[in-house]
């Protein structure tokens, strides 16, 4: 699975046009008179194992920390999300207010907002959906095997997990070697992979799986 995020830049087009009196001047912009762009800026990608990582309110919040944490020059005392109405980014939804909550006390932040869009068009409501028109065209048509280390379901009907997930990292380091060519916005898209919210990924009987961060016997 794929967590689109953009990181929203300044609309220089629509700054420009005001500059030449031809746009509607800014209210309440305390003398700060920019405008954010809510379709185009710097995107990011945060691939995350459905099966081990499911994409929930506490996963969500992971993502933007794991990114803020990885750039520095992205932290700022105020945070601002624009999203669609899914269950996992809903602000009316208990879990995503606890989320962000924990996320403005951790941050120490001064100010977090959070804005939707409705929910039935979010094809055309955010840079993250036009972000993954960019994401399709990068990785549509190109093959990539779904049992590199052979098959998680044998014969008999057993499943073997660690064979499964071994599987699915392949995909998903597959998925990042591609997705590193897309464009967007004039800007590569940097690519990362989600750390996990599960605490142990594997679930094996017999020993964790490599990457594994739980302590059990045998992880690596």
């Amino acid at each position: 699975m794929i967590d689109s995020l953009v990181r929203l830049r300044l609309d220089t087009a629509a700054n420009k046009a005001r500059a030449r009196g031809e746009g509607r001047a800014l209210q309440n912009d305390f003398g700060n008179e920019r405008v954010v762009s809510c379709t185009g800026g710097e995107p990011f990608a945060v691939l995350q194992n459905e099966m081990w990582n499911p994409s929930t309110p506490t996963q969500k919040a992971n993502n933007v920390e794991q990114l803020l944490t990885a750039r520095p020059d992205m932290d700022s005392c105020c945070v601002f999300f624009f999203t669609d109405k899914g269950a996992d980014h809903n602000p009316t939804h208990f879990e995503v207010l606890m989320r962000h909550a924990e996320l403005f006390l951790r941050r120490k932040l001064c100010y977090l907002c959070h804005a939707t869009h409705c929910g039935g068009l979010s094809a055309y409501n955010t840079a993250a959906e036009r972000l993954n028109a960019a994401e399709t065209r990068a990785i549509v048509n190109v093959p990539i095997r779904g049992s590199a280390h052979g098959p998680a379901m044998a014969a008999d009907g057993s499943f073997n997990p660690a064979v499964a997930y071994l599987n699915q990292q392949w995909e998903l380091d597959e998925l990042e070697i591609r997705l590193q060519h897309a464009n967007f916005c004039d800007s590569e898209v940097t690519v990362m992979q989600a750390e996990s919210m599960t605490g142990c990924r594997c679930n094996v009987e017999d020993g964790c799986i490599a990457n594994c961060p739980c302590e059990r016997a045998g992880c690596t």
